[in-house]
């Protein structure tokens, strides 16, 4: 088991994958064709192929998820070997500003 005591999960992996559907959504033409070296590609609002661009970011979502889950898999095993990646129960009820020495809102 692992912690998400700073929210890491919803603040990066949530509003990372919804960022990036909603730029398929409403990538405006222009600024498209400004960047990108395919020409005509727009977001989903504007109409036309709009949704192959959806489409496209919703999979490079799903392959960023799919590269995140096999590399902290990796390094939380490798760590897991030195230190162990949750706090005893005993530690928790205490509470990990105190086991740390820390004292929060004095």
């Amino acid at each position: 088991k692992v912690d998400d005591t700073l929210g890491v999960f919803h603040t990066h992996a949530v509003a990372g994958f919804l960022g990036g559907i909603l730029t398929g959504v409403f990538a405006e033409p222009e600024l498209c064709n400004l960047f990108l070296p395919v020409t005509n590609s727009r977001g989903g609002v504007y109409g036309g192929s709009g949704g192959k661009q959806v489409l496209k970011q919703i999979a490079g979502g799903f392959s960023i998820i799919g590269w995140n889950v096999v590399i902290t898999t990796i390094i939380c095993l490798v760590i897991k070997l030195v230190v162990p990646l949750r706090m005893p129960d005993n530690e928790l009820l205490i509470g990990d500003d105190a086991v740390h020495g820390e004292e929060a809102y004095a």
